[in-house]
Order: structure tokens, then C-alpha cells, then sequence
């Protein structure tokens, strides 16, 4: 009985370290997702900015 749980205990604290991989890996993207967004209104408006100048040329 008691290597039975010993067994359980261990899947637990494996699936445990998983998890917290997994949330550590999401959290990595969403910050990755807020750098791309920002970058894309970033070039977006700077080349609205641009854009008059090269219509102009």
C-alpha cells in the first residue's frame, strides 16, 4: 500500500512540475503576443506617417 502511494505521489508532483511548465510557457507567449501587437501599431503608425511623404515623391 504504501508504494502505491508513493506512486501516486509521485504523478502528482510530475504533473504538478507540468503545469507549472505549461503556465510558465503561456505566460512567455502572451508576453511575446503584446511585443508583436505593440510593434505592429508601432509600424503602422509610422508609416502612416511616412506614407504622405512618399505619395508626395
Amino acid at each position: 500500500v504504501l508504494r502505491f502511494v508513493i506512486i501516486i505521489v509521485d504523478n502528482v508532483r510530475h504533473e504538478d512540475d507540468k503545469w507549472k511548465r505549461l503556465s510558465r510557457l503561456h505566460w512567455f507567449l502572451d508576453i511575446y503576443s503584446i511585443q508583436l501587437t505593440l510593434f505592429d501599431v508601432t509600424s503602422s503608425v509610422a508609416l502612416q506617417l511616412i506614407d504622405p511623404f512618399v505619395v508626395a515623391f
